[in-house]
């Protein structure tokens, strides 16, 4: 149940993301709206990234993730087609103190996901995506 207290209490998005294979770099930052139920911790993103090789034009993003808690996992789902459509991603498995990690990866297409989520650092919550696959290398680090 730490990881459930430490995902309610975060506010604010902060993230990097970069690219091994063609060398884009980008990062951004957002506010965080906390839906808490009894079992599940909803995350509404919203903000703006850009790239920084190109600086002067913002994205704005909104993302929605939902951690459901079970006896034995927590599932990840986001909600990129709405809420009566959500797309599980992994099943999350602790693996030492404070950090936690997908189970097995998600498959889109040819690109493989994983993700691992770190709350051993006091009053931070990182989730390290890694995205692979024929034509992607990439990795996005959000700081909660």
């Amino acid at each position: 149940m730490e990881l459930f207290q430490r995902l309610i209490h975060c506010q604010t998005i902060r993230f990097y993301a970069w690219s091994d294979l063609d060398l884009w770099r980008r990062q951004g930052c957002g506010q965080v709206l906390i839906k808490q139920q009894a079992k599940q911790v909803t995350f509404y993103e919203t903000g703006y990234w850009l790239n920084t090789n190109a600086p002067q034009k913002k994205y704005l993003f909104n993302n929605t993730w939902v951690y459901n808690f079970l006896a034995d996992k927590v599932t990840l789902s986001y909600l990129r087609l709405g809420d009566r459509q959500p797309i599980v991603l992994c099943n999350l498995m602790a693996k030492g103190k404070g950090v936690f990690e997908s189970q097995a990866p998600y498959y889109c297409g040819q690109d493989i996901y994983t993700v691992l989520i770190d709350i051993s650092q006091a009053d931070l919550l990182v989730v390290n995506w890694m995205i692979s696959g024929r034509k992607a290398e990439s990795h996005s680090r959000y700081y909660y």
